[in-house]
């Protein structure tokens, strides 16, 4: 998947690949989340192991969030 040419539909595949990503990014956090709970909800996994799973996802994605924000570098065309 590339999302970088710059041609006349550039803005299309932009807003495509921006809508892609948002729909994978809210799949995989619903998806680390939901399992988890629906685990301890069925008596597979304790509820502190469902908690510390969860906790553990918001820390990897607010990591990787908080790096993105830092060292997002402006582009000047």
């Amino acid at each position: 998947m590339h999302c970088g040419h710059e041609d006349a539909v550039s803005l299309d595949r932009r807003s495509m690949c921006y809508h892609r990503t948002l729909w994978v990014l809210g799949l995989t956090v619903v998806i680390f989340v939901a399992l988890p709970v629906l685990l301890a909800h069925t008596g597979h996994i304790a509820v502190p192991a469902m908690a510390m799973s969860i906790i553990g996802g918001v820390l990897i994605y607010g990591t990787i969030i908080s790096f993105t924000l830092f060292f997002h570098e402006e582009q000047d065309f």
